[in-house]
């Protein structure tokens, strides 16, 4: 399984504007909902209690 290390190679090895577009893309909200962040969010609540 691939650790955080491994991602941080690999986005090291991209050019600035790659780099640059990968934030972009991990921040639209297209994105973040294809993630179930919102899901996962609620999960973690309901499991705190909150």
């Amino acid at each position: 399984m691939p650790t955080i290390k491994d991602a941080l190679d690999v986005i090291g090895k991209l050019t600035v504007a790659e780099q640059e577009s990968l934030k972009t893309m991990l921040l639209s909200p297209a994105f973040v909902k294809s993630l179930n962040i919102e899901d996962f969010v609620a999960k973690e609540r309901f499991a705190n209690g909150r």
